[in-house]
């Protein structure tokens, strides 16, 4: 009988972490975000992650990229703990983060030209993103230039033109309209497809956490947030976000998932 291959490291692993923040300056009382808090992102895997507001969901990303550090637990990447920056990790902020100073192509090129590659190399890289994301006539435009949707497609390129192994999304497209929004989501998809790696998306939207995710995780209210369900999201290849409103079974998960959320909300609303 032949031995079972060991089982590849996840790309992102949560155990039983624990993280807060100073209540207020020069105080020693801490306020307590995330409690216990233990899951993984396998190779290839998509997660998203959703939950009440204020329950630390941003909180796991600066973790997972290593911006903070957890105060218990442990947070590891790839089979290495996560201690400093996580350059396997690429992070689209929900925040504005184009250099409004550079070109869509020279905000693209920004991370290959830190790491020290040659110009026609990075050129080469940078154009093929903004083509995948269909800004390859608007390279030379500055971000003021942009409309919003398309500011946001410059930021994924940025992101993925490291071509990262775990990929943390926090948020990235709460603030377009709907119609622009569904746009991106698309892209995702696609670029999903031709550059698969581990992702970890935090966001409000329950339909998008279902269309997008192969696994969803939700929070519990805060404070001490920790994870109160996991769900695969069993579904087709979609080509299109719309379509995941005409499955049957992922439309049940999204009953359930609001009935959850809704439930948490009202019984932390509770709580002394």
């Amino acid at each position: 009988m032949q031995p079972s291959a060991p089982e590849a490291p996840a790309a992102l692993s949560y155990r039983e972490v624990d993280c807060s923040y100073a209540a207020r300056a020069g105080l020693r009382q801490r306020h307590s975000v995330l409690r216990g808090v233990s899951f993984r992102v396998q190779p290839h895997e998509f997660v998203t992650v959703i939950g009440p507001t204020g329950c630390g969901k941003s909180t796991l990303l600066h973790l997972g990229a290593g911006l903070l550090a957890q105060d218990a637990g442990e947070v590891e990447s790839f089979g290495l703990p996560v201690q400093g920056l996580n350059r396997r990790a690429g992070y689209m902020f929900q925040a504005e983060s184009l250099m409004p100073w550079r070109t869509a192509l020279g905000n693209v090129l920004a991370g290959l030209q830190f790491r020290g590659l040659g110009r026609a190399e990075r050129e080469q890289r940078g154009h093929a993103l903004l083509q995948r994301v269909g800004l390859a006539e608007f390279a030379h435009h500055h971000p003021h230039q942009l409309s919003g949707g398309m500011r946001k497609r410059v930021a994924l390129a940025q992101t993925l033109v490291l071509e990262p192994d775990l990929l943390l999304m926090d948020e990235p497209f709460s603030a377009l309209d709907a119609q622009t929004r569904e746009l991106m989501q698309n892209q995702l998809l696609a670029l999903r497809r031709d550059q698969p790696c581990a992702a970890l998306l935090v966001t409000h939207d329950l339909d998008e956490a279902v269309a997008l995710g192969d696994r969803v995780v939700v929070l519990s209210a805060g404070p001490g947030s920790h994870p109160i369900g996991e769900f695969a999201v069993e579904r087709p290849a979609l080509n299109d976000v719309s379509e995941a409103r005409e499955v049957p079974a992922l439309i049940e998960l999204s009953k359930k998932l609001r009935a959850l959320l809704r439930r948490e909300v009202l019984e932390g609303s509770r709580a002394p």
